[in-house]
């Protein structure tokens, strides 16, 4: 759920993150866009009442957005992206072809690393 709603999330190959409504299948959001290659994976959890979306790709970054589609970090790893995980204490993990990155995730602290 993100905002309320039950929302289909999904990383497709023109690099976006789309959003539909599960319930109609109509576009929930805009894509959320900032990768530069295909989207491999995808997670959503609610952290201290805010809903975030966890992207990550072929690029090799992980993104963090909020339910209204604004980046509020971007992480830059080693390899290409192939799995994320998020969870509701905000803990995130992130999955390459050589590492498994760990990481903390405090809503309410705009990432200084925001693009």
């Amino acid at each position: 759920q993100i905002g309320g709603s039950s929302v289909i999330v999904a990383g497709v190959d023109d690099a976006s993150v789309r959003l539909w409504n599960a319930m109609d299948w109509q576009p929930w959001s805009p894509p959320l866009t900032g990768h530069t290659r295909p989207v491999r994976a995808v997670a959503v959890a609610r952290i201290r009442d805010r809903d975030l979306i966890v992207s990550g790709s072929l690029d090799n970054t992980v993104r963090i957005w909020d339910e209204d589609g604004i980046t509020l970090a971007v992480l830059d790893l080693l390899g290409a992206v192939g799995t994320v995980a998020l969870s509701a204490t905000g803990t995130l993990c992130a999955a390459t072809g050589s590492a498994i990155c760990v990481f903390g995730v405090t809503p309410g602290i705009e990432s200084a690393g925001s693009a």
